[in-house]
C-alpha cells in the first residue's frame, strides 16, 4: 500500500478503491490491532462534515470486498459491535528509499488467505509463510498532510433528479411530468459510473430550488437535474438544466419541443448529455439500454404513464383503496399493450403489478398471479435483454413459485443492465434474506441506504434484517433512520416496537407505543403490539383492555398475516386463570379460522393459527397435525423467513400440548437460526406461552 501515491496492490496488480474507502483503510492500517471507534473514523474521514453513519458502514463493506474479506470469519477487518472496527493483519511501515522516494521497488501485496490470521498476545510480527501487508505510511516524508489527501465527501458522479414541474398545472395530468422524470431517472440508472438517487428521496423537494447548493448538500450529491414539462395536444416541451451542487452554476441546459411519439428520443438525449457533462463513462452496452425506445405509439405511452403513476402509489406511497388502484393501473397497462402488443416494458410492468398484488393479498385470485406469469413470459419473448422483463420474471419466481434461487438469477441479470437501480438491489437483498443469507442481505440494504439515504424503504428493510440477526441495537438505529427519512410515516415505530419486544425490552416498547398518535392502528397491528407488551408483562387485565375496541381480525405480531382477535383474548384469559372464558375465546377463534379455511384451504398462516386455537381447546392431535403440516411444507431450508415463523408456531403448539422435549428442541433450533424477528432468549424468558417448556430448557442447560 503506497500511502503517498494512494495506491493499493495485490501481487503487483492495483486494486481500485474509492477515495473515502482508501482513507478508511489508511486509518485502520496505521494502528493494526487497535480498535478505532466509529466516531473517531467519521471525524477522520469526513472532517468538519455531518454525514450519516451508514456512509462508514458502506465503505467498510466496500473495503472488505476489495480485500477479499467476505467469509464468516474476518481476515482483515473485525467489527466490534456498537463500537467500531479493528485491523487484524500485520503492517510494517517502510522508510522511503534514499529518504525521499515514496515508491517501493515492488508493490506490497494483500495475500489471498484461506484461513484467518492468528493473533499474537505479544505484539504483531511477520509470520513465516505469510506474506505481510506492507503499509507505506510516508505522508510526512512526502510533505503531505492527511487533510490534503482527503477527497470531497460527495461522490463526483452523484446526481439527484428533482421533480419535474408540470407547466400546464393540470392536476389530472400530473402523471405525465412524473412519468418523464421517472424515465429519465431509469435511463441514468443504467450508467454504472453515475450514482443516481431514487425518486422517493427527492419527491418532496422543490422542482427549482432557490438555493441549489443547499439542496445538493442536503441530499449529498454533486449535481442536481431540474426539469419542466408542458404538453400541448400531441406536442411536448421539455426544459432541463444540470446544476453543479458545489457552485450552483449551470453545467448544461437544453429545451426540446417534440411530438409525443418522439419523447423517448428526448429522454435518451438528456441521459447522454448529463453523463457527458458529469464526465461519466458510458459503456457500449449501457448506451444501448439508454437508447432503448419501448414504443412509438403515443396513446399507448400515455396509458403506460398513467398506469405507472397509479402503480407507484400501490408499491411505494400507498393508496386509499388498494384493490381499486390496482385494477385501474392493470386496465391501463392492458390498454397500452392492446394498442401496441410489442410494448415489452408495459408487459413487464403489468406482470410486476399483478405479482405485487398477489403477494400482499390485494388481489390473491389464482387468475391474477397466472396473468402475471403470462405477462412476464410475453415481455421476455419480446425483449429478453430488457432489465424490467428480467425483474418481472424474477418476481414471478419469487412471489408465485417461491423459487428464490431462480428469482435471484433473474434479478442479478437485471442488475447487470441497471447497476444503479436501487429497486433491483432491494429485490436481490430480499431474496437473499429468504435464502437464509441474512448478513449478505443486510450488507445489500446498507449499500442501498448509503447511496440513497432519504428513502425510508431501505433502512426499514435493513432494520428487519438486523432484527433477524438479533442485532437489536443496530435494528433500532435503522428504524430511527427510516423514521427520520419519512417523519410522517409511523410504520418504522411499529417495527421498532417488534424488535424491542423480541429483545425483551418491554418497557421501551411501551414508551414507543405511547408516543404514537391516537388512532394510528394499521390493520390492528398497534393494538396487537400493545396487547403483546402487556401480556409479556403478565398484565392480563391490561392486555384484555387493549383489545376492547379491536376488530375481529388484526395483524399478527410474529406472523405476516391477520389473526382472530379472539385468539389473543384466549391467551389473556388463560393467563388470568379464567379457564371458561379462555375456552370460549379459543372456540370462537377456531370457528373463525375454519370458516376462512373453507375458501382458502391451503393457506399456511390460517392452518398454523388453527393449530394454536386447537391446542388451547385440548384438541392436541389436530393441533399438532396442523403445526407439523405447515412446518413440513415450509421448512426453514426453503424459506428462512416464513419457515422460522412456522417453526415458532409449531414450538408454541408443542408447548401447549405437553410435547415439551419437541418444543425445547425446536426453540433451540430457532435460537441457532437468524430468526431474531420471532424468537430470542429474552422472549422465551418473558412470554407466558413458553412457561411450560422453560424448565425443560433449563434441565438441558439451555435456560434463557
Amino acid at each position: 500500500m503506497d500511502a503517498g501515491e494512494r495506491r493499493l496492490y495485490r501481487d503487483g496488480a492495483p486494486i481500485a478503491l474509492k477515495p473515502k474507502t482508501f482513507d478508511l483503510l489508511l486509518a485502520l492500517v496505521e494502528a493494526p490491532g487497535r480498535l478505532r471507534g466509529r466516531e473517531e473514523l467519521l471525524d477522520r474521514i469526513w472532517p468538519n462534515t455531518i454525514v450519516e453513519e451508514n456512509n462508514l458502514s458502506w465503505n467498510v463493506s466496500a473495503l472488505r470486498k476489495a480485500l477479499g474479506d467476505v467469509g464468516e470469519t474476518p481476515l482483515y477487518i473485525e467489527t466490534v459491535r456498537g463500537r467500531g472496527y479493528r485491523f487484524l493483519g500485520d503492517a510494517v511501515a517502510l522508510p522511503p528509499a534514499g529518504g525521499t522516494s515514496a515508491s517501493p521497488a515492488l508493490p506490497a501485496a494483500f495475500p489471498d488467505r484461506a484461513t484467518p490470521i492468528a493473533r499474537s498476545p505479544k505484539g504483531r510480527r511477520l509470520r513465516p509463510g505469510v506474506i505481510a501487508l506492507l503499509a507505506l505510511l510516508l505522508l510526512a516524508a512526502a510533505g503531505l498532510t492527511y487533510r490534503a489527501l482527503r477527497a470531497p465527501a460527495v461522490p463526483p458522479h452523484s446526481l439527484a433528479v428533482l421533480p419535474f414541474t408540470d407547466l400546464a398545472r393540470n392536476p389530472d395530468a400530473a402523471y405525465f411530468a412524473v412519468g418523464v422524470q421517472n424515465t429519465v431517472l431509469t435511463k441514468l440508472a443504467a450508467i454504472s459510473d453515475l450514482q443516481v438517487m431514487s425518486r422517493a428521496s427527492t419527491k418532496d423537494q422543490e422542482s427549482h430550488p432557490v438555493d441549489a447548493r443547499a439542496i445538493a448538500a442536503q441530499l449529498g450529491v454533486a449535481a442536481l437535474l431540474e426539469g419542466s414539462v408542458q404538453r400541448d395536444g400531441e406536442r411536448v416541451r421539455v426544459n432541463v438544466q444540470l446544476v453543479d451542487g458545489g457552485s450552483g452554476s449551470h453545467l448544461w441546459a437544453e429545451s426540446y419541443v417534440r411530438r409525443i411519439e418522439d419523447l423517448f428520443d428526448v429522454e435518451n438525449e438528456i441521459a447522454e448529455q448529463v453523463a457527458a457533462a458529469l464526465k461519466a463513462k458510458l459503456l457500449h452496452a449501457e448506451a444501448e439500454h439508454v437508447a432503448y425506445v419501448p414504443t412509438r405509439d403515443p396513446q399507448a405511452y400515455d396509458d403506460f404513464l398513467k398506469a405507472e403513476y397509479l402503480a407507484e402509489q400501490v408499491g411505494h406511497v400507498g393508496a386509499g383503496d388498494l384493490r381499486s388502484t390496482v385494477e385501474q393501473a392493470r386496465s391501463l397497462y392492458r390498454r397500452a399493450v392492446g394498442r401496441d402488443p410489442r410494448f415489452a416494458l408495459a408487459w413487464a410492468r403489468l406482470a410486476y403489478l399483478n405479482s405485487l398484488a398477489y403477494w400482499f393479498h390485494i388481489d390473491d385470485a389464482p387468475a391474477s398471479i397466472a396473468a402475471a406469469e403470462d405477462a412476464a413470459v410475453e415481455a421476455m419473448r419480446l425483449a429478453p435483454d430488457l432489465p424490467q422483463a428480467r425483474l418481472a420474471r424474477g418476481y414471478v419466481y419469487y412471489y408465485r413459485h417461491l423459487d428464490y434461487a431462480a428469482a435471484l438469477r433473474e434479478f442479478e441479470r437485471a442488475r447487470q443492465a441497471l447497476p444503479g437501480d436501487a429497486d433491483i438491489g432491494f429485490a436481490i437483498a430480499s431474496v437473499q434474506r429468504r435464502l437464509g443469507r441474512v448478513q449478505e442481505a443486510a450488507d445489500g440494504y446498507e449499500r442501498i441506504a448509503a447511496l440513497d439515504p432519504r428513502n425510508s424503504r431501505w433502512p426499514m428493510a435493513l432494520g428487519d434484517s438486523y432484527t433477524m440477526l438479533r442485532r437489536y441495537d443496530d435494528a433500532l438505529k435503522a428504524y430511527d433512520r427510516a423514521q427520520a427519512a419519512d417523519p410522517g410515516n409511523h410504520g418504522p415505530a411499529l417495527y421498532r416496537v417488534l424488535a424491542l419486544l423480541t429483545s425483551g425490552d418491554v418497557q421501551d416498547a411501551r414508551r414507543t407505543l405511547d408516543a404514537l398518535p391516537a388512532g394510528f392502528d394499521p390493520s390492528g397491528w398497534t393494538t396487537a403490539l400493545l396487547f403483546t407488551a402487556r401480556y409479556m408483562q403478565r398484565d392480563a387485565d391490561g392486555a384484555l383492555a387493549a383489545l376492547a375496541t379491536a376488530p375481529d381480525w388484526l395483524e399478527a405480531v410474529y406472523l405476516p398475516a391477520t389473526m382472530p382477535s379472539d385468539l389473543l383474548r384466549a391467551y389473556a384469559y388463560a393467563l388470568k386463570g379464567d379457564t371458561a372464558q379462555a375456552r370460549a375465546a379459543y372456540a370462537r377463534a377456531r370457528d373463525a379460522l375454519q370458516e376462512k379455511l373453507r375458501a382458502q384451504a391451503d393457506d399456511p398462516h390460517l392452518l398454523g393459527l388453527l393449530g394454536l386455537a386447537q391446542a388451547g381447546l385440548g384438541e392436541n392431535d389436530a393441533a399438532l397435525a396442523n403445526g407439523r403440516l405447515v412446518h413440513e411444507r415450509f421448512p426453514v431450508s426453503r424459506d428462512a423467513m416464513d419457515g422460522s415463523m412456522y417453526l415458532s408456531m409449531l414450538a408454541e403448539i408443542e408447548a401447549a400440548t405437553g410435547r415439551l422435549d419437541d418444543a425445547a428442541r425446536h426453540l433451540r433450533e430457532l435460537l441457532r437460526l437468524p430468526a431474531g424477528n420471532v424468537m430470542s432468549e429474552r422472549r422465551i424468558a418473558l412470554d407466558p406461552r413458553f412457561d411450560a417448556v422453560r424448565e425443560t430448557l433449563k434441565q438441558a442447560g439451555d435456560s434463557p
